[in-house]
């Protein structure tokens, strides 16, 4: 016997008890936010007028109110010179500089973290030399970055010193975060510009060309002249980079340096390309001779030509003119931009040239601009002179016919004499592989066989004296008293985890309110990011998630939407609502994908990109994305789903808390389902009323909110949502990016999320890097969920086939010690519990069912299962509730009690359903691999 009956009832009502005091807790927190909450929002029309009479209210008598409610003031308001000496004054009255003096001598890194904040917003002379002997004694460099910011907030010049040394040797990550805040203090840092012009270290004159990229000073120009000789390729690339930006008749001009290193080159090139110029675009044409500067010279030449109309016509001329074929190719490639403009034209005087433009526009492969402007024009002469130009072409040109036959509609396509192509997107599937069913197969046997072995080598004194029946009772009870066994290891590992993500919340929640605004705004102490949403047939909510993805709190993003061939209208309805063009974008292929037939921009809102490229699934999609982006950092993103405002800031700003490279960051997912949606922004949010839907709502939480928080604590999270997660795009570009059959693995996976995140934290490991995978407890993302048991069950399905793939193609990390935490626990536990535990589950499920048909069922066995199995699962239920509601309140109390209720009831039935589906996902893998599936959208609610 485990424990006698009676411990079991008191465990049960201890656990009840748990529960009780947990929601009782739990509503009286929401109590005391909505009380904070009014309390803020009065304050807020309030405060102003505090710090402009002078006269303090009683209820800012903590130091940490008064200097919470003096920093939102700064950060909402230009706080003039007799406010901030009032405040000063109020300060030293009150000792609070001195306070936070003694705080900075704290052994939590925290505290002294919370110490720089604050005194950074005083004046007084003992806030002053508080700051500076914090950094000169700090020994962690993210304690040194708050620091650092907080004395350029004190405008101390006399840090600057301190400052620039403390670059000399320091990790990257902090350099790139301290030179920016050096660069902000302007004249004062060009005062000390004099003593370090001479110094040799790569730290101080990556600072001064960082420095001469902002800063207009004749000693900074020669500086960065000088620079161009250096040996460090790094260092030469940046000055060139401040020189074309500040100072590019240098590069233009005669003395600049002759060189045939392409890099500089490149650099020549887009500085003559400010220079909008016949004379500039001939020089330019003169690179052509390099072979590796034809899409530089191209592209140089496209942006001189949208920018100065004029230029149109000398490149026509050149065009017509030229016998040089390298120059004729690359003037065709920049014209075809503009092509909608000479179609329209085609049939005026310069008909013959615009034919023998369409003609080498075909021949050089850019079809998709004609083709786009033959499906929507109207003029059947027009129509009929682009034709008479295309079919001289089509007879030997394969790839043409079978780019006509695929995109064309059909009424052109009769008049090129050809059937339309029916293509299907893309299915997700992949060779049936041996090594992986193999071992599968060999798992299951031995799960299957396990128990039954153990049994006959326990029980085999016993066979002799029972009779079959009774051996086959006694199976039965031993294999429930295995279930309760199993159950409560899940259990406990549950808790130890949610117990985690109680301190990583906590912990995440006091760093999250010492990142203001104005430091996390200020440039490079975030990474700058790239948006990617793929988007296949999402023509009715396209608009709704874009806009609310163009209008994200971050001081340096762009947003890419990738549309994946859609049969539907998605395209055009991005092109039409944001009034795009067609552009020619320079960009590395990093990552081999699917062709991409354009990219389109609108100028008026730099940060918005859009590719239209063949269908090749969302891990193709990504790919694309990720070579096209701008940014140090992506993050990925379904179409269909929604950020809150500030949801990508939250989820960034997790760098700040450790000292480690960051590889990857994750977020909530809640379901959309229920909520209102007006203009891409969430309106209100609300419960699915869909049933199915509203148990996922449950189940998101328990698993978002009580594991992965837990997991990142002890560096073993392995999965991060495909609808919200932050990678660096450095580290995915080295191990090959999403895996597609297009890369290096060639090989499609249905779990292409979870495998990016160990995939990567594997390429760390072998690498021995030192890194972090974090997750963000308050960054949110709502998606829409399956509200059809059909769907979910097939969404299950797939997901348990993806986890399968991904043990069986990483297994040499399971158990290795050399993976470290990674190794010995995250991939054994998605081993053991996740993967082997479906098995188990469903024996003893049906163990049980024999058990109580047969009577064998007794109330001892039924109590601790009843304990292992609900009891414990609604404690964590309740208690990721009560996570998810701890700094943010998102239900009312009404939706708060339907979710506790529904915590009681999806541990009895949904939890045990999700696991026979788990184990029919399992023998789904033995079978021919299939793919994604449909998953069928309704689409968001709108106001």
């Amino acid at each position: 016997m485990l424990i006698d009956f009676k411990t079991a009832l008191i465990i049960l009502y201890v656990l009840a008890g748990l529960d009780v005091v947990i929601i009782i807790a739990s509503l009286l927190n929401k109590y005391r936010y909505n009380k904070r909450k009014k309390n803020r929002q009065t304050m807020a029309g309030l405060v102003r007028r505090y710090f402009e009479d002078g006269v303090f209210p009683h209820h800012l008598r903590s130091n940490k109110s008064f200097m919470e409610t003096y920093i939102r003031l700064r950060e909402a308001y230009a706080v003039d010179d007799k406010t901030r000496g009032l405040v000063n004054d109020y300060i030293l009255n009150r000792g609070i500089d001195k306070s936070y003096g003694k705080m900075i001598n704290s052994p939590f890194k925290s505290r002294r973290m919370r110490a720089a904040v604050y005194l950074g917003h005083m004046e007084t002379d003992i806030a002053v030399k508080a700051l500076q002997d914090l950094f000169k004694r700090e020994n962690k460099y993210i304690v040194k970055v708050y620091a650092a910011n907080a004395m350029l907030l004190q405008s101390n010049a006399a840090a600057i010193p301190a400052l620039v040394e403390s670059l000399i040797g320091a990790p990257s990550w902090y350099i790139d975060k301290v030179r920016p805040i050096l660069i902000d203090f302007g004249k004062s840092l060009h005062d000390h510009v004099p003593s370090l012009l001479d110094r040799d270290e790569t730290e101080i004159r990556e600072l001064l060309i960082g420095f001469g990229r902002v800063y207009i000073a004749r000693d900074l120009k020669t500086y960065l002249l000088r620079q161009i000789d250096s040996e460090n390729p790094e260092l030469r690339d940046l000055a060139l980079k401040a020189l074309s930006e500040n100072y590019p008749d240098e590069i233009r001009s005669d003395d600049f340096p002759v060189t045939d290193n392409v890099e500089i080159l490149k650099t020549v090139i887009k500085a003559l390309s400010n220079n909008r110029t016949p004379e500039s675009v001939n020089t330019i044409m003169g690179y052509l001779q390099v072979q590796e500067l034809e899409e530089h010279v191209v592209y140089a030449l496209s942006t001189m030509a949208r920018q100065e109309p004029k230029l149109l016509k000398y490149l026509v001329t050149m065009f017509r003119e030229t016998t040089d074929r390298s120059v004729h190719n690359a003037v065709t490639k920049v014209l075809s931009n503009r092509i909608e403009y000479f179609l329209l034209r085609i049939l005026s005087e310069e008909k013959e040239t615009i034919k023998k433009l369409v003609g080498e526009i075909l021949r050089l492969g850019g079809t998709s601009e004609i083709i786009g402007f033959l499906n929507k024009n109207r003029n059947p002469e027009i129509e009929n002179e682009i034709l008479d130009t295309a079919s001289h072409l089509l007879d030997g040109d394969e790839t043409l016919r079978a780019e006509f036959s695929t995109y064309l509609n059909e009424r052109i396509l009769k008049k090129l004499s050809l059937e339309k192509s029916r293509t299907a997107p893309v299915k997700r599937e992949e060779k049936k592989e041996k090594d992986k069913i193999r071992f599968l197969t060999i798992i299951l046997i031995l799960v299957l066989a396990a128990f039954p072995a153990v049994f006959l080598l326990r029980r085999h004194d016993l066979f002799s004296a029972l009779s079959p029946l009774e051996s086959v009772k006694l199976f039965v009870v031993d294999f429930n008293y295995l279930l309760v066994y199993y159950s409560a290891a899940v259990n406990f590992i549950y808790i130890i985890i949610l117990l985690l993500s109680l301190m990583g919340s906590s912990l995440q929640a006091r760093l999250w309110k010492l990142k203001k605004f104005s430091f996390l705004f200020r440039r490079n102490i975030l990474p700058s990011i790239s948006v990617i949403a793929p988007a296949y047939c999402e023509e009715a909510t396209i608009i709704e998630s874009t806009n609310s993805l163009l209008n994200l709190k971050y001081p340096d993003y762009e947003l890419i939407v990738v549309n994946d061939g859609s049969s539907d209208d998605t395209l055009n309805t991005l092109i039409s609502y944001y009034a795009l063009e067609k552009y020619d974008l320079l960009y590395d292929r990093f990552l081999e994908t699917k062709p991409i037939r354009g990219i389109y921009i609108n100028k008026n809102i730099p940060k918005f990109v859009v590719v239209d490229k063949e269908n090749g699934g969302k891990a193709d999609s990504l790919n694309a994305g990720i070579n096209i982006s701008r940014k140090d950092y992506f993050c990925g993103i379904d179409a269909d789903s929604l950020l809150e405002p500030e949801a990508l800031l939250k989820a960034a700003s997790t760098m700040l808390n450790t000292e480690n490279e960051t590889v990857a960051v994750g977020g909530n997912i809640f379901p959309i389902n229920g909520c209102t949606v007006e203009r891409g922004s969430l309106e209100k949010i609300a419960l699915p009323r869909n049933f199915v839907a509203l148990a996922q709502a449950m189940e998101y939480i328990r698993a978002f909110l009580a594991g992965r928080i837990g997991w990142a604590l002890i560096h073993s999270l392995l999965i991060i949502s495909g609808a919200f997660g932050i990678f660096s795009k450095k580290r995915i570009y080295e191990i090959g990016g999403y895996l597609t059959r297009s890369e290096r693995y060639h090989r499609d996976t249905v779990g292409e999320d979870m495998e990016l995140v160990v995939r990567v934290s594997r390429h760390m490991r072998e690498k021995k890097l030192k890194h972090t995978i974090h997750y963000a407890f308050n960054a949110n993302c709502w998606t829409e969920v399956p509200e059809r048991m059909r769907i979910l069950h097939r969404q299950r399905d797939r997901w348990h086939r993806g986890l399968l793939e991904i043990l069986s193609f990483h297994r040499k990390m399971i158990f290795n010690p050399s993976f470290g935490s990674t190794g010995l626990v995250a991939m054994p536990y998605f081993f053991i519990f996740e993967m082997v535990g479906p098995l188990i589950e469903v024996q003893g499920y049906l163990m049980v069912l024999a058990a109580a048909l047969t009577g064998l069922l007794n109330p001892y066995i039924a109590l601790l299962l009843f304990i292992s199995t609900v009891m414990l699962g609604i404690l964590i239920s309740i208690t990721s509730l009560c996570i998810a509601e701890k700094d943010e309140h998102y239900f009312s109390v009404k939706e708060f009690f339907i979710l506790l209720g529904l915590a009681i009831i999806e541990n009895v039935g949904f939890r045990q359903l999700v696991s026979y589906w788990r184990v029919a996902g399992y023998f789904n893998s033995l079978k021919k691999p299939k793919g994604w599936g449909e998953m069928v959208r309704k689409g968001f609610t709108q106001k």
